[in-house]
């Protein structure tokens, strides 16, 4: 029966039943609840925020966007083949409908975000300008050009340069580079053809047809100087592109600011969400209605999907155990759902080879546990776990609940791997030479005072 089981737990499938066992809903709650409770409260408190604004999506927009995502994910890694990526959530004990349960909330929680951020979005003068410019270049001009390039040519220092040597020989060479452009001009103003220019003296990177500026990055000096040129003119050698450039205008298209203000304000309207704008709502939306949750002692008694227990609010709005505990197992469910399997089936292999583990002996693994963790990574200072662990959201007793599991788990394993273990002659002979000697033969030295200072 014990090698039975423990086959069970190294091939236990990572997929359970489409609908989740029982007793695995107030597992999860001891042990990822905790962890997750911020999570959850700030996706309740979005939500208020997009109905009380009138800006929810409909479970039809959210859908559409899960599609989205698939259609994403199938192109880029797995090269369009929706098979692959079907035969990929199967090896995680997936399919698509759990895959989209999953990603549900976290969709929705992005598609309210940005709602809610653009209906907060004033663009300003000087962001549509910058957008015009960004666009059709400085002054709304969008020149058309030819290059060339006088790149500088790294110098290889000598063995024994000091450091003032190399910089000196870095700025020979660009010097020299410069010279080299200042010279294509030259023959320019002289009457040499450009693209004859570009072919003898260019770097060969240029492309050999006229360009339009913003097709690649420039310092603004040099997109300022190319405005500033006539139809046909050369500017003077300008440092950008690790070397020199010459930039002849061929042709200018002027796009005034107000034939495109509103196309721009709409753009600028539309584009995406960045962090900063997510933060600066999160902030607002939480002074604005403090949300609060915790999960007191009582939460981890009777059926957690049935409770009508108030765990925190959002606003004037509650916050209820069977809602958090809805919303745990659906973004969280089957990640851990193969983890429970395997746990209850250690546990019940433990129990049927008779070990038992009182909570005195679960309590003292998992402070031991702890003590060794503080020692690791706080220096042997408790107040600074607690100081982390409170920044984090956790409360002691939380975290005592949650490593209580993971302690009689490892118990109930290591009574399993003891009871299978078997040692071989070769392994009892060589833990017997490895403590007292080849062949019985113990040796003791003695160093010299002068060898044990040195």
């Amino acid at each position: 029966m014990l090698e039975l089981l423990l086959t069970l737990v190294l091939t236990t499938p990572l997929q359970g039943p489409k609908s989740f066992p029982s007793d695995f809903a107030p597992w999860l709650l001891a042990s990822q609840g905790e962890l997750h409770l911020a999570e959850y409260t700030q996706h309740e408190l979005l939500l208020a925020a997009a109905r009380r604004e009138e800006l929810l999506p409909s479970p039809t927009e959210v859908q559409a966007a899960l599609s989205e995502q698939i259609t994403r994910r199938v192109e880029h890694a797995h090269a369009g083949d929706r098979s692959a990526w079907a035969s990929e959530l199967t090896r995680l004990g997936r399919d698509e409908p759990t895959w989209r349960l999953e990603h549900r909330a976290n969709t929705l929680n992005q598609l309210v975000i940005e709602r809610l951020v653009r209906a907060r979005r004033a663009i300003t003068e000087p962001e549509l300008h910058s957008a015009w410019e960004r666009r059709y270049g400085p002054d709304g001009r969008a020149a058309s050009v030819r290059w060339i390039q006088t790149a500088v040519v790294a110098p290889t220092p000598p063995a024994n340069a000091t450091r003032e040597d190399e910089r000196a020989l870095r700025a020979a060479a660009r010097e020299a580079a410069r010279e080299r452009a200042a010279e294509v001009a030259s023959a320019w103003r002289s009457g040499a053809d450009f693209a004859a220019l570009q072919t003898r003296a260019g770097s060969g990177e240029e492309p050999a047809r006229p360009f339009r500026l913003d097709e690649l990055t420039w310092p603004e000096l040099v997109t300022r100087s190319v405005a500033s040129l006539e139809v046909g003119e050369v500017s003077p050698p300008l440092a950008a592109r690790g070397g020199w450039s010459l930039l002849q205008l061929v042709s200018s298209e002027h796009t005034p600011f107000e034939s495109v203000r509103e196309a721009l304000n709409l753009t600028l309207m539309a584009r995406p969400t960045n962090s900063g704008e997510t933060d600066s709502l999160i902030a607002e939306l939480t002074a604005l209605a403090s949300p609060a949750a915790a999960l007191p002692a009582a939460a981890y008694e009777g059926e957690p999907l049935s409770s009508t227990l108030v765990i925190g609010r959002v606003g004037e709005q509650p916050l209820t155990l069977a809602g958090f505990t809805r919303w745990l197992l659906k973004v969280r469910g089957y990640t851990y759902l193969s983890t429970f399997f395997q746990v209850k089936i250690i546990a019940r292999a433990a129990h049927e080879l008779g070990f038992s583990c009182g909570p005195e002996e679960t309590a003292a693994r998992r402070d031991a546990n702890l003590a060794h963790r503080i020692d690791l990574f706080y220096a042997g200072e408790r107040e600074r776990w607690l100081s982390e662990l409170h920044l984090e959201g956790r409360t002691l007793a939380g975290w005592e609940r949650e490593a209580a599991q993971r302690a009689h788990h490892d118990l109930c394993a290591e009574a399993l791997l003891i009871a299978v273990r078997v040692v071989s002659e070769e392994e009892v002979h060589a833990a017997w030479e490895k403590r007292h000697g080849a062949k019985e033969q113990r040796r003791r030295i003695r160093f010299p005072l002068s060898l044990r200072n040195k």
